[in-house]
């Protein structure tokens, strides 16, 4: 085996050991029982909300909002069927505004926010007591790259429907120094605005982006924007709407990250073993092989064979 061929092994194993999400999601099945998650496991999300409007004519006038709040979603029950979680969320809101856009005599104030709530999941099917797609956790053991995830959407009309989230692609989120792979689902359309005046509401688009841990399919991060308007000759207004979460949090991500990067390091390790045996084994066959050449080549050197000179020389050697 020549030096190349060992330099290629070596490669390969290292590379393949290195990047385990990439051979497919049957390598991050969803785990349903209560071995890998189990009453007492949580995981918080820090989330930001912003939303702006602007106006003129008979609309004159902003106003803003802001919500800054963490949401601890805890496992309270496990069956084989069926998962309890509990949503405790808290945080803070504040808002300034001017003109038309003053609510109630308020050009200012601010709020706590504290909301405490549990609720049921059908672990076949994903959705709540009232067969709706929750938002928290997902079904990733079929997932692809050319898969979906059913979510809730507000249309321009307010009204509540199911549409699909498609997949688009996966990412690697930092968590506490530890990796966590992710699917990243995506959905854009048309929503309802939150001003209105007159009987009449603004609409624009938003798009969604969700992160759901490929291992469990819980939220991991979550982030939305939104551009909504509504014009009447020189009256209507403009609105923006941002959010972000992010999981900063966990008795048990950082555990099942730990545990995945144990085994990439432990791959890794051994693909280094195996190269570095074949390695030793070339060369002391490659020694073995130039020594025993040697060898040979010396035996003919120090003892020619002499062929007979006659025919009586021929039979006296014999």
């Amino acid at each position: 085996m020549n030096t190349a061929a060992i330099l290629y092994i070596l490669a390969t194993l290292c590379t393949a050991s290195l990047h385990p999400t990439c051979t497919g999601p049957s390598q991050f099945p969803l785990i349903q029982n209560g071995d890998s998650l189990k009453p007492g496991d949580y995981w918080t999300l820090s989330s930001s909300w912003g939303w702006n409007a602007t106006g003129a004519g008979d609309q004159v006038g902003w106003r803003k909002e802001r919500e800054d709040w963490n949401d601890t979603v805890t496992v309270k029950e496990v069956s084989g069927s069926e998962l309890v979680l509990g949503l405790k969320r808290l945080g803070r809101g504040s808002l300034e505004a001017s003109g038309s856009f003053i609510i109630g005599g308020r050009s200012s104030d601010s709020w706590e926010i504290d909301r405490d709530y549990s609720f049921k999941v059908n672990t076949a099917s994903f959705r709540d007591a009232d067969g709706k797609p929750v938002r928290w956790i997902t079904d990733v053991k079929e997932l692809d790259v050319s898969g979906s995830v059913p979510q809730t959407w507000t249309d321009e009309n307010y009204a509540h429907l199911e549409v699909q989230f498609r997949v688009a692609g996966y990412e690697r989120l930092n968590y506490s120094g530890l990796a966590v792979d992710t699917w990243v689902v995506s959905y854009r359309n048309l929503t309802a605005g939150y001003w209105s005046w007159a009987g009449k509401h603004s609409i624009g688009f938003k798009e969604e982006t969700l992160n759901y841990d490929k291992k469990l399919g819980l939220l991991s991060r979550a982030r939305y924007d939104g551009t909504y308007n509504l014009l009447m000759r020189e009256d209507g207004w403009n609105e923006t709407e941002t959010y972000v979460a992010n999981v900063i949090d966990s008795n048990f991500i950082a555990a099942n990250a730990k545990s995945t990067n144990l085994m990439s390091l432990t791959i890794i390790s051994a693909a280094l073993a195996i190269a570095g045996a074949v390695i030793m084994g070339a060369l002391v066959y490659g020694r073995r092989k130039a020594r025993s050449e040697l060898f040979s080549k010396r035996r003919r050197t120090s003892y020619p064979r002499r062929e007979p000179q006659t025919a009586s020389e021929s039979c006296q050697r014999g």
